[in-house]
């Protein structure tokens, strides 16, 4: 949905409310955050409100301008949630399912969780109101259901205490990140964002790749995350990368699909690859309590076995194409690119220092964007006046409407898992299905998020599939961070895998392709690594106890990306003959194998079938090309 495009007063109201929720926010890092209902309510009593003036109620609906009934909305929105801070001291005190909910709880309760609805069906569409309204509905008539699934009768009373009185509810730990870390790091993004970082980076990756072969394209890999860093998000990822980079490949050599398809995913690495991961890294730390800089971590080197994947694939294709990289004329000057573009790192290194010192995100993030306007006063093209604050801070809250609608969906759905006792019953289900059997579970897991993650946001497929399946992973003996890990990034999925593979279709949309299912379909094969990396998560020691688990995956993955790549792409040194392609096979099939077993005997004794395999083919097709150039040289003679 698009936001109004406000003028006049209206324009100056929205702008000054959606500074003052940022500047609050800042306020509660720096300040210390306020007791959790009246942090989390007061977050929505802003928030809630704000989306209904900005975002239409439906196509019909004025864009110029506010109409008298969503002002009255969001007069009653701000009520709703107002309300917990108004009588707080009753709240607080009261004792949780023993004093009675009066007839004020139950209206205002009412309306706070038709506002939660009605805002995410203006943010994001009907999709995730009518899964959440399933869930609500479940409460009710659950206990008519036979089977596993059936659990006591719950009054509408003990309902709305449930979600509206309690800290379990919508006021619960999803709306509890949106209202400090997760805003202050999207502030952090779209600080640096409008500070002129984008162009910056662009510049230092073009100095950086340009110049080889393929070079545009892995421009678009170096970018993206780069890019990454800004947005967590893959689609803006595309559209801030892919504007720049996907004509350039196209004109360098790169077929229309392809440009996209690279971009693609280049850019849903960005949203895998630390410091930051999109809002789904901040759930996860919350949901496991497991330190944010451990997640970080342990995410380094698959993010690098990702990104890996796509440069080998693009080097091939070069080769495969006869690809040049940009001349020098067209390329930035490395130095003056570091140059130029080091202050702007300065806060993503602090936030990273400040991480591993064990400072909260909430404060490390308000810190480094307060950072960033001070690193900006270094260049004259950086630097951030009165008008342009104002504008981050407007920009920041708007970011976070969608998140906002989100983080409050999920919290609403959590309260209902929490008063059914749903996770116990779908992680019997998921074990009784599998047989106990982990490499089931996973497949299944994977499957849920594919079909889920077409419907919703990444991050609220995340946390669903994650507080419904975990548990059956953890149950049968896999860590907990990497039971999420993998759940993580089955979660990104959705947004490159056909059919509905809507970050692909924006980048066909740029590309000027018009068979936009051709793009799925390439991404589905660049982005690869993104559905084999949750099982290295699981079967591999990617989550260690020391860094030498990771690094052993990192050097036995590097020969099965390269001969993985030449045999999707049906070249190595030369086209790949029909008799080739058994070698390459088995080649892929013993690096694939040597991966997954454990002892040093088993993995030296696949690494070593691997690597005999893919000098044969080496050997093979040194011969084939040496005939061919000796014939060439013969023919001009």
């Amino acid at each position: 949905m698009e936001i109004r495009k406000l003028s006049g007063v209206p324009a100056k109201i929205v702008s000054i409310l959606c500074a003052t929720v940022s500047l609050l926010v800042f306020y509660s890092a720096f300040r210390g955050a306020f007791p959790p209902l009246i942090q989390r309510s007061g977050f929505l009593m802003l928030m809630v409100p704000l989306i209904l003036l900005v975002y239409p109620r439906s196509k019909k609906s004025p864009t110029h301008k506010i109409p008298t009934s969503d002002i009255i909305q969001a007069v009653l929105a701000f009520a709703a949630y107002g309300w917990i801070i108004v009588d707080y001291g009753r709240i607080s005190s009261r004792i949780k399912y023993v004093d009675p909910v009066t007839l004020t709880d139950l209206i205002l309760g009412t309306l706070a969780t038709f506002f939660i609805l009605e805002a995410t069906r203006r943010t994001l569409g009907w999709i995730l109101v009518i899964l959440t309204s399933i869930f609500i509905a479940y409460t009710f008539i659950g206990p008519y259901i036979t089977g596993i699934l059936s659990f006591k009768k719950v009054s509408y009373s003990l309902f709305i205490e449930q979600f509206y009185l309690v800290p379990e509810g919508l006021f619960n730990i999803m709306t509890g990140l949106a209202a400090t870390f997760l805003f202050t790091f999207v502030a952090f993004g779209t600080f640096l964002r409008l500070s002129g970082a984008a162009k910056y980076y662009m510049d230092l990756s073009l100095a950086v790749a340009g110049k080889s072969p393929g070079g545009t394209a892995k421009v678009a890999v170096f970018s993206a995350a780069l890019m990454g860093t800004l947005t967590g998000s893959t689609i803006s990822n595309v559209v801030t990368v892919g504007t720049l980079t996907i004509p350039m490949m196209k004109k360098s050599g790169f077929k229309a699909r392809e440009s996209a398809a690279i971009t693609t995913a280049a850019s849903t690495g960005g949203a895998v690859t630390p410091p930051i991961m999109g809002a789904g890294v901040f759930v996860m730390a919350a949901i496991t309590g497991i330190p944010l800089m451990t997640i970080l971590k342990y995410s380094i080197i698959p993010a690098i076995i990702y990104f890996l994947s796509i440069y080998i694939i693009i080097e091939i294709k070069a080769k495969k194409y006869g690809l040049k990289g940009l001349s020098k004329q067209e390329l930035p000057n490395l130095k003056e690119a570091i140059k130029t573009s080091f202050h702007l790192f300065i806060p993503l290194i602090v936030l990273v220092v400040l991480l591993v010192m064990g400072r909260t995100p909430f404060v490390s993030s308000a810190s480094t964007t307060v950072l960033i306007l001070i690193c900006g006063l270094f260049r004259k093209e950086t630097r951030m006046g009165p008008k342009k604050i104002l504008q981050s801070l407007e920009a920041s809250a708007k970011n976070m409407m969608i998140i906002t609608a989100v983080s409050a969906c999920a919290a609403a759905i959590m309260g209902v898992i929490t008063i059914t006792g749903l996770i116990m019953k779908v992680t019997s289900i998921l074990i009784m299905v599998s047989k106990s059997q982990v490499l089931i579970v996973l497949f299944l897991l994977g499957i849920i998020s594919l079909i889920i993650g077409m419907s919703m946001p990444i991050t609220l497929s995340y946390i669903l599939v994650s507080t419904l399946g975990a548990p059956a992973l953890t149950h049968l003996g896999i860590p907990l961070l990497a039971a999420h890990l993998a759940i993580f990034w089955f979660s990104q999925n959705s947004t490159i895998t056909p059919p509905v593979c809507m970050t692909a279709f924006v980048a066909a949309d740029i590309a000027q392709e018009p068979k936009f299912m051709r793009v799925g379909f390439s991404t589905l094969n660049i982005a690869k690594m993104l559905y084999l990396i949750p099982f290295l998560f699981v079967f591999t020691s990617l989550v260690g106890e020391s860094i030498w688990g990771p690094l052993r995956v990192l050097i036995q993955t590097f020969p099965l990306l390269i001969i993985t790549a030449a045999l999707t792409e049906g070249f190595f040194l030369a086209s790949i003959k029909k008799w080739e392609w058994i070698l390459t096979s088995l080649a892929t099939l013993f690096f694939g194998l040597g991966l997954f077993v454990n002892g040093i005997v088993p993995i030296l004794v696949f690494s070593v079938l691997g690597f005999l395999s893919a000098m044969a083919i080496v050997l093979i097709q040194n011969r084939r090309l040496n005939l061919q150039n000796k014939s060439i040289q013969h023919q001009i003679a």
